[in-house]
């Protein structure tokens, strides 16, 4: 039996074909990359020993059946899969889901509010799932009543904006939520938390941003809660955009997103600007002068210090799709070094069309 006090936190797994972007090479993919890092959480289950998984909706598989191997070889390491559904999990990606593992004893989907109380776990999962836009998901969950089991209690939904007024009313010691991209643990009480584990991989159709990618890591003694952070080992996407509405002494700001503090170290020493910790990524950013000679030279040091890690674009719906077939891009660093045509695409569409552009 796994440790009965420990659970993975994971949300947002986003399993679409992403049709909008253009990627260099099959194998840096997203779609395939996800794949990657779903089988990858089988080493986190084992390595962990964790008891459960608690997935904060958002699966958002096309097809039920794409995610269903990946959940079995869980359920086939003796671990307890607890499930809600987020605002992009479709009617039809939930009644299939339930039916493929309707007959799974371990496997629990939450659509409704329920409790859920496994014997062989040393804490009880109560969940909540959402509809499109979250519609009546505040009164519903303004109506649960407060805890009254002794065991410890995990609220488990995807929504992220929580009442803390009323999660101290229940009293349960974490409540694992999603929705939002990039992770987070917040202390509402004394032994009362909130947490999101980010998604399962740091690129996504909305917006285009990069975010560090992976899932929370839990474990009660008695009532008392530890929670950390667990990065998933893939290539982290990285966003790189030049601002023209933005500038100072006639140079324009760009940034760098998605930087660690060591990275952002190795830029300093080659160029002029500053890293700051965001709260959940790193940015490095400065000033540049607009001209595509420095632009490019600024290009090649970067990306030979991210040279394992791959380059989200900024969306632009309208004047890439025209000018090379797709609103956005994804690259690989080593990539870029080694093709100056697509480093040149990758230039053109690190600015940013307009004010509002994500």
């Amino acid at each position: 039996m796994r440790n009965p006090n420990k659970f993975l936190h994971i949300a947002d797994l986003h399993l679409i074909k992403n049709l909008h972007l253009k990627t260099v090479g099959e194998d840096i993919h997203h779609y395939k990359i996800k794949k990657n890092i779903l089988r990858y959480i089988e080493n986190i289950i084992i390595k962990e020993n964790c008891g459960a998984v608690l997935i904060s909706g958002e699966i958002e598989a096309e097809y039920p059946e794409e995610i269903y191997p990946f959940f079995k070889r869980w359920l086939d390491l003796k671990v307890r899969i607890f499930v809600v559904f987020g605002d992009h999990d479709t009617f039809i990606m939930r009644r299939g889901l339930k039916k493929l593992f309707q007959d799974e004893p371990y496997f629990y989907v939450i659509e409704e509010e329920r409790m859920v109380k496994d014997p062989s776990l040393n804490f009880n999962v109560h969940g909540l799932s959402c509809e499109p836009k979250q519609e009546g998901f505040t009164e519903d969950f303004n109506r649960i009543p407060a805890k009254s089991s002794e065991k410890p209690t995990i609220f488990l939904t995807h929504p992220y904006h929580l009442s803390k007024i009323k999660m101290r009313e229940l009293g349960y010691e974490y409540f694992a939520t999603g929705h939002i991209h990039n992770f987070y643990i917040e202390k509402i009480d004394e032994n009362i938390y909130l947490g999101r584990p980010g998604h399962s991989y740091s690129f996504w159709d909305g917006d285009g941003k990069a975010w560090p990618t992976g899932g929370i890591i839990g474990e009660f003694n008695e009532r008392e809660l530890t929670l950390r952070q667990t990065l998933f080992p893939a290539p982290q996407t990285v966003r790189f955009f030049i601002n023209p509405f933005i500038s100072k002494n006639g140079e324009v700001k760009f940034k760098i997103e998605n930087c660690s503090e060591i990275k952002g170290k190795q830029l300093k020493s080659l160029m002029k600007g500053n890293w700051h910790d965001s709260g959940y990524r790193g940015v490095y950013q400065g000033y540049i002068e607009n001209t595509r000679e420095v632009i490019e030279n600024l290009a090649y040091k970067m990306l030979a210090v991210f040279k394992d890690e791959l380059f989200v674009t900024p969306s632009d719906s309208r004047k890439m799709r025209r000018k090379y077939g797709h609103s956005r891009a994804l690259f690989s660093a080593e990539h870029l070094l080694k093709h100056p045509e697509d480093l040149q695409e990758f230039i053109d569409r690190s600015f940013k069309a307009m004010k509002t552009t994500q």
